[in-house]
């Protein structure tokens, strides 16, 4: 006797039901884990920039875990659509076979991102010496020199922003990474960063750090002869012994008798270096003719001489920078 088509309809059916329950089962398993693996391929997407290459220039690092990604991505939706072909899928079976996998990329991504977090972010002690350079009298006097026109600021903004863009994290945990696949303490995404000029991670935050302190080193020493060198140009020299008054002078001379910049360079020191540098121009007066000057005025108020005065020096320092002239009295009053 033929079974009824009822009874039919109602085995398939259970069947699909039992099927659905099972396919959604599968889901829910391996979501958290496909998610998981989806956001950090995001993060380290552009890991062939910093995936170390061997000499025969295969993949390595991140570069080669962006590849495996997507090879186990695929071979998985290949199993899946393979098992949904068949008469009866048979999902825990296929969740046992594949759950593995992104076990294993999720191992070796974390193991991967923690090596590469900690070169490019600075530790305890980095840190440390991160805060300690903002005051390092090696910045501070470059600070003071950069003042002068000559003198090369774009270099000594570079290093900074430089020291500023080095970042400390050390708090990451392997804990942190398991509930997501980033940094929660200073959001490092490999992705994102190394598009930065000179973020390349062959070179970790504490080699930076220390290529920052040599720089600072060649910096002063370069800075320093460049000064050295303009003072000793006759006219500057002539202009330190005409133009400076004595305690300026004998800062200057003490500078250019020991090659060397003050143990503290101070904003006087900075600012009288500057001014010479930049040009002084020396206006001669000569005395009789300011004596000629004042006799023709005859008796005069106090208001009426110092304005004879002040055109008489007007004109004499005319289409030149007040703060750039420095007047010498010449000759005799007789």
């Amino acid at each position: 006797m033929a079974e009824p088509i009822e009874n039919k309809v109602a085995r398939a059916l259970k069947a699909s039901e039992v099927n659905l329950d099972a396919l959604r089962e599968f889901v829910m398993d391996h979501s958290p884990a496909a998610s998981w693996l989806t956001t950090a391929q995001t993060a380290v997407s552009q890991g062939s920039e910093f995936g170390v290459q061997s000499s025969d220039l295969k993949p390595q690092g991140m570069q080669a875990w962006v590849i495996k990604a997507k090879e186990t991505r695929e071979e998985v939706i290949t199993q899946i659509n393979q098992e949904l072909g068949t008469q009866n899928p048979e999902f825990a079976q296929l969740s046992a076979e594949i759950s593995e996998k992104p076990k294993k990329l999720k191992r070796d991504y974390i193991n991967q991102y923690t090596t590469i977090h900690a070169r490019s972010r600075l530790g305890v002690d980095d840190d440390k010496c991160k805060a300690a350079l903002m005051g390092d009298y090696r910045l501070k006097t470059l600070l003071k020199l950069a003042g002068i026109d000559l003198m090369p600021r774009p270099q000594l903004t570079d290093c900074q922003n430089r020291r500023a863009g080095l970042k400390s994290c050390f708090a990451l945990t392997e804990q942190n990474l398991e509930a997501a696949p980033a940094c929660p303490h200073c959001q490092f995404h490999p992705a994102a960063e190394i598009g930065v000029q000179d973020s390349g991670f062959g070179v970790s935050g504490s080699d930076k750090l220390q290529q920052l302190e040599d720089e600072l080193d060649k910096m002063l020493e370069q800075w320093t002869a460049a000064s050295l060198n303009n003072l000793d140009n006759p006219v500057i020299q002539e202009n330190i012994d005409e133009l400076l008054q004595d305690d300026d002078k004998k800062l200057m001379q003490e500078f250019i008798d020991s090659r060397e910049l003050p143990t503290v360079v101070d904003s006087n020191f900075a600012q009288t270096l500057k001014t010479i540098l930049a040009g002084l121009q020396k206006v001669i007066i000569k005395k009789g003719d300011l004596l000629a000057k004042v006799s023709d005025l005859g008796p005069a108020a106090p208001d009426g001489l110092k304005k004879v005065l002040s055109t008489y020096v007007d004109e004499r320092i005319k289409g030149k920078a007040p703060q750039e002239v420095r007047i010498v009295m010449a000759g005799s009053l007789l």
